[in-house]
């Protein structure tokens, strides 16, 4: 460990508005991600007075990959960190969801399927390290301890019992904590809960690979990407039949000093709690300045495919590097290649090329006496969209409530709050397994993408017509897009049962017509039998390009009429922002009449 990352973690814990060690917190929060902290943030919310010390490995928040966002996101943000003004001075505007169907290598772009929907909410493209240190500050300013270089003792510790004793190492002190709840939010390591049951990662399972790089757009030009609408800002996947891409376009601060950035990041809160106005903010070219700050825009690019077909290629490519396998599926399919063209390598975080082999995981136990797991420490299936960050979102809000009921109820041991958190995790990954399945099936063939996707894009927004300005609630928690609505998962279920997706020989094997006809005519029924009559309202059109408002494909319809929010991009910069804001975030450029605010109540 060099001085200028000890040096780090010194800087960060002196942040702390208590100086001494909380050796007795009411909740030890184990990992100081994004999961962490939005346990920590929402529980210190309700209950103010619990004493809350977060512990992290690292000398300062690290480099992670899980950088798009959606609705849940944003809402819980607005109710504990900041307003999408504020947040888009420090990550990229995100306007929903662009998906791509490539079914064939020879494809061209204009026989791509296209399935789309925004329009519905500010959302973020975010970089994790900033992400995290903002979400440090926030809590360090509630009086929440954050504490990096604070090494947990796993093996000496004891849980779950009613006296639980967590030794610690901060730097060079020992201390020993009694705290009366943890919480496991130390990602894949699993710190507390792989005391009990090692995760699962099973060797013959369906499961799939990763790999993935940051690459600067040759041209600000995105028309020169000849896919419809490639130039709003969404998140965008090109999906083929054994994977998919995804584009994530980034504000990255790679390399800006932990002190600058903590120093601006600082500025932001208080320029939010004064209550200072849109126009009145710096932008992100003067605050960059004013804090000597360096940013950039960035293009995160990366390909999941099924662990099956990456093992099919041959082993002179499956035994190289991450680079050679990206490679592989890039050249693969004639529209990644030419769209790739656009972009080149840059190193980031001092790496060019990412991996992580067999991303989904179990964690058999995530709860205990007086214990839970969250976020990556409970499990992990895939990041189609980004369920990491956003279930694990509902899953840190979740956990936080049962936590502080626990607390109000006298009883922290293994009691029925637990357990319905248990059964509420398990059901969900349980969901989310066989949803990315959904996912990759509906990628085989033009027929399946259309009309599965559809189908799945309105069980994923939902009623988020009428929540999208709301702050968190307990109905996202009974939604999960689809996971606890029996007539959705009967259907998902009918489909892979329907549908053959073993790997023989190297490639998945054609589905017939009849099999495409039976999945589009139930998932139809479904959306308008089952889904569309228990919904306030379903202004689809508004959100999707290729559907009108009762989610009809619509042959000619190539455009969304206007959402919730329209985006538009800045004559002076070419940054995109809501048109609801006065003033570029970017440049600072002013809008002589942003759009009155709210647009539609729904």
């Amino acid at each position: 460990m060099d001085s200028n990352k000890r040096s780090s973690s010194v800087f960060l814990n002196s942040l702390n508005i208590r100086t001494e060690v909380e050796e007795h917190p009411d909740v030890l929060v184990a990992g100081a991600g994004v999961m962490g902290l939005f346990y920590a943030l929402h529980l210190q919310k309700i209950l103010p007075k619990a004493k809350i010390l977060v512990v992290d490995k690292h000398q300062r928040p690290t480099y992670k990959i899980g950088e798009s966002t959606l609705s849940n996101f944003t809402k819980f943000c607005n109710d504990h960190v900041l307003p999408p003004e504020f947040m888009l001075r420090l990550f990229a505007v995100k306007d929903g969801l662009q998906f791509y169907g490539v079914d064939h290598p020879e494809q061209t772009f204009s026989d791509a399927a296209h399935v789309d929907i925004g329009g519905l909410d500010v959302s973020y493209q975010v970089e994790r390290d900033v992400l995290e240190l903002l979400l440090c500050r926030v809590a360090q300013r509630k009086g929440i301890q954050v504490l990096f270089d604070c090494k947990i003792n796993a093996e000496e510790s004891t849980i779950n019992t009613a006296s639980k004793h967590v030794p610690v190492a901060l730097s060079r002190e020992r201390f020993d904590l009694k705290p009366k709840f943890v919480c496991d939010a130390t990602g894949e390591a699993s710190v507390f809960a792989s005391k009990f049951q090692k995760p699962v990662r099973d060797q013959t399972a369906w499961n799939t690979n990763a790999y993935w790089g940051y690459f600067r757009q040759k041209s600000s030009a995105n028309t020169d990407i000849k896919l419809p609408h490639w130039n709003r800002v969404a998140t965008r996947h090109l999906c083929f039949p054994e994977g998919w891409v995804w584009f994530i376009r980034l504000l990255s601060w790679e390399g800006t000093s932990i002190e600058n950035l903590t120093r601006m990041i600082d500025y932001l809160l208080d320029q939010h709690e004064a209550g200072v106005p849109e126009d009145k903010l710096p932008c992100v070219t003067q605050l960059a300045e004013r804090f000597g700050c360096a940013y950039k825009v960035v293009m995160s690019i990366g390909i999941t495919v099924r662990t099956d077909a990456d093992e099919a290629i041959g082993r002179d490519v499956v035994e190289r590097d991450a680079e050679a396998r990206f490679n592989y599926w890039r050249t693969k399919y004639r529209i990644l290649n030419e769209t790739m063209s656009h972009f080149d390598l840059e190193e980031y975080a001092g790496r060019t090329f990412f991996v992580r082999k067999r991303l989904a995981y179990r964690v058999p136990q995530v709860t205990g006496r007086g214990w839970l797991a969250i976020g990556n420490a409970s499990g992990f299936t895939n990041p189609i969209y980004s369920p990491g960050m956003n279930v694990g979102v509902l899953q840190s809000f979740k956990a936080s409530e049962v936590t502080a009921k626990s607390f109000f109820h006298g009883d922290l041991s293994e009691n029925n709050l637990i357990e319905i958190y248990r059964d509420w995790h398990e059901k969900t990954l349980d969901f989310l397994g066989k949803d990315v399945r959904f996912w990759y099936n509906c990628f085989r063939h033009r027929d399946l993408f259309e009309s599965m996707l559809g189908t799945k894009m309105a069980f994923i927004t939902g009623n988020e017509f009428l929540n999208f300005r709301a702050g968190m609630m307990w109905d996202d928690l009974a939604w999960v897009w689809g996971a606890f609505d029996e007539k959705f998962c009967a259907y998902v279920n009918q489909t892979l049962d329907l549908l053959d997706d073993t790997f023989p020989d190297g490639k998945l094997p054609a589905v017939d017509e009849q099999i495409r006809s039976s999945i589009r005519n139930a998932g139809q029924a479904l959306v308008q039998q089952h889904l569309l009559p228990n919904l306030t309202t379903a202004p689809w059109g508004r959100y999707f390009s290729n559907y009108d408002d009762r989610l009809n494909r619509t042959p000619g319809k190539t455009r969304r009429t206007r959402g919730n929010y329209e985006f538009v991009q800045c004559t002076s910069c070419g940054h995109w922002r809501a048109d609801y804001m006065s003033t570029c975030p970017m440049c600072g450029e002013k809008t002589e009449t942003p759009f009155s605010y709210p647009i539609h109540t729904a």
